[in-house]
């Protein structure tokens, strides 16, 4: 019987890893906030949270919280109003068990410093620090908002797609090929309304060198949400982009459902077209799903259930990844995240792949 390689369960159990540098949260929602310029400078989500964000995660999201505790380095210093500051520190504890091996590594995956320096209607913002041990600054933009709706970036950063979660190695991240580390160079347009939210983003290539010259795709991209109540929101995105080697499309659904404050559900699914230059097309698709019930205000149990057929140069190969998990805030700055997850490969129906992940989340 073929078994697994190696590589690939490596690959597969830092699939499991559910945070990113951005860390957005597209759920608050269910609390009556549709755009992610309620609590980040990123009109996409993620990164610097702005002042009232940092209160928000202290009274939303924590169990516990004190006055000053979810400010930048719990309030031990001060910084003026026209800069805000942040930073993450990441690190996985994975577990991995098949027929093959059972084993356990720790990684340090993410420690970098974010500022937002704002002057009138314009702002700069720059990160930069360690991701995998590569160092350099990863995302950096200087944004114009002349009203509270419209928004203008340009600069490097993830363009606007899907749900935006915080899961950059899901399917409908990674199996796409925007996975941690894959900035592009952007130029975008934003409407931020109560009733409407859209993103109309230019696309000119991968700004890292992980991703071959003759790969980088060019292209443009088109995410429009719209709220359904104050604790939903359903919405479609584009995409469609050139490279050396072939012509990709990828559009799809997502939903963000607030049941309750407590309860939510988060889904999308995304279907692909590549179209080599010199051969037949191909086709696949992507979903993620999450519902969530949490338990006591920063204490969450969810489900997962993610699917990809993805196609690749030999064809599509189906994965089929189904779990539960635990997500725990304690106090502002601190996230601990446990998922246990199997993987299913319709190639290898006798290796059920199991995985059990431990993140560790600091942020300043």
């Amino acid at each position: 019987m073929t078994k697994l390689p190696l590589e690939l369960g490596l690959f597969t159990a830092l699939f499991l890893a559910s945070a990113t540098s951005a860390f957005a949260f597209p759920e608050m929602i269910r609390h009556g906030y549709p755009n992610c310029t309620s609590c980040h400078v990123s009109p996409s989500g993620g990164g610097v949270l702005t002042s009232y964000g940092r209160q928000l995660s202290g009274e939303l999201m924590s169990m516990t919280t004190s006055e000053k505790d979810a400010n930048f380095l719990h309030g031990i210093l001060k910084s003026p109003e026209w800069l805000l500051a942040g930073g993450d520190v990441r690190s996985i504890e994975i577990y991995r068990n098949t027929p093959q091996v059972r084993a356990y590594r720790f990684l340090n995956m993410q420690a970098d410093l974010e500022a937002a320096a704002t002057l009138g209607k314009f702002t700069a913002d720059v990160s930069g620090g360690f991701y995998m041990l590569d160092p350099g600054f990863h995302r950096y933009y200087l944004n114009y908002r002349p009203t509270d709706e419209l928004s203008f970036r340009v600069g490097r950063f993830r363009q606007a797609y899907g749900l935006m979660d915080p899961n950059h190695t899901s399917p409908i991240h990674r199996g796409l090929g925007w996975d941690e580390g894959t900035e592009s160079y952007n130029l975008e347009a934003a409407w931020l309304g109560e009733n409407l939210n859209a993103h109309l983003t230019g696309n000119f290539g991968a700004a890292t060198s992980l991703v071959p010259n003759t790969a980088k795709e060019k292209g443009v991209a088109l995410r429009v949400g719209k709220p359904l109540g104050e604790r939903s929101q359903l919405g479609i995105s584009a995409f469609r982009a050139k490279s050396d080697l072939a012509t990709r499309t990828v559009a799809g659904p997502f939903a963000i459902v607030g049941i309750s404050p407590r309860i939510f559900l988060l889904s999308e699914v995304d279907y692909q077209r590549i179209s080599p230059d010199s051969a037949r097309a191909l086709y696949g698709w992507v979903t993620w799903n999450r519902f969530d019930y949490e338990f006591v205000q920063g204490l969450h149990g969810y489900l997962t259930l993610a699917q990809s057929r993805v196609p690749s140069t030999d064809g599509v190969r189906p994965n089929t990844y189904w779990g539960v998990g635990s997500q725990w805030f304690p106090r502002p700055h601190f996230e601990f995240d446990f998922q246990w997850q199997f993987q299913s490969v319709r190639e290898f129906p006798d290796d059920e792949l199991t995985y059990a992940t431990l993140l560790l989340h600091y942020y300043l």
